[in-house]
């Protein structure tokens, strides 16, 4: 299989782990943009290390290189694609994977199941509370918002398709990406307050690169949500399409950059550099940190 090119009956391998009813839409569409690319051009395929290549052994992130762009899918939908600290952990190492492969130009995020993703696992967040500032809480915590800053810093662009939820750390996940694409009807939210959580991965300086004072705090303090067509309107997406459509645009968008993946690389430095703002993202995360560990303590021992 190392040196194959992709065929319709080599596309319809399934991900390994991953359950049938979870991924069944996933894969009828990435079967048919592997059986297009290889059409187009088998040798794009093969370029591609074979761990690039061959699905990750993991439930919860899978990844496929399709026509010089990383795929990538969270696909833990009985959670709506919370993170756990594993869950964060394998991210990490995909995104690590994905800087290293020097011939992917652009890295496409999406999730199965209904939703986006719904930020931090319910039940991971209450254990913190149960001992924020135990060593465990203060590291697993850490590991899954790193994990977002992570897929925020790669050296490829990345974009962002937005379907369903994006809400709390997920709208953080979101925002994290170069560009988004979303569905008409996603909804995006902030949902810390509404859980009686203080705002945590740096959320506020995420919202502030893409929006005024006025929409920041209606989102993160008095608990708007916006669709995907608000989104666009405001700034926070590029374009917002049917649901079903979601994931082939940002994928047609990624493939533009394909043939310069260097070049590719070297204007997203260029952009964040001059784009960067005044307070940075990693200093933003440490701000909101004991602010959100002692609500989550509060809310864990008042109930």
């Amino acid at each position: 299989m190392r040196n194959q090119p992709v065929t319709p009956d080599l596309a319809r391998r399934p991900f390994y782990g991953a359950s049938t009813t979870s991924t069944t839409k996933y894969l009828r569409l990435v079967d048919s943009l592997k059986v297009a690319t290889a059409a187009r051009d088998p040798s794009r395929w093969d370029a591609f290390p074979l761990n690039m290549r061959e699905p990750m052994m993991s439930n919860e992130v899978l990844v496929e290189a399709i026509d010089g762009v990383a795929l990538i899918t969270l696909n833990a939908p009985d959670r709506r694609n919370a993170f756990t600290v594993p869950m964060a952990e394998e991210f990490i190492t995909v995104l690590r994977d994905i800087d290293a492969d020097r011939s992917v130009a652009a890295t496409v995020l999406n999730g199965a199941g209904v939703d986006f993703c719904s930020g931090g696992d319910l039940a991971t967040l209450t254990a913190v509370g149960d001992e924020p500032f135990s060593e465990d809480s203060w590291s697993g915590l850490r590991t899954i918002y790193d994990s977002f800053v992570t897929f925020g810093s790669i050296a490829t662009p990345t974009i962002a398709a937005v379907h369903g939820g994006a809400v709390g750390a997920g709208l953080n996940l979101a925002l994290a990406a170069t560009l988004r694409v979303v569905a008409h009807d996603a909804k995006l939210m902030s949902g810390f307050l509404r859980i009686g959580i203080h705002p945590g991965g740096g959320h506020f300086h995420l919202l502030e690169r893409y929006v005024g004072q006025d929409t920041a705090a209606a989102l993160s303090i008095f608990g708007e949500q916006l669709n995907g067509d608000d989104a666009v309107r405001l700034g926070l997406a590029w374009r917002a399409v049917p649901q079903e459509s979601v994931l082939e645009t940002a994928m047609e968008m990624a493939r533009r950059i394909r043939r310069n993946p260097d070049l590719a690389r070297a204007a997203l430095r260029s952009w964040r550099t001059e784009s960067r703002a005044s307070t940075d993202w990693a200093a933003a995360v440490d701000i909101e940190r004991l602010p959100q560990l002692r609500t989550l303590w509060q809310k864990s021992h008042t109930q």
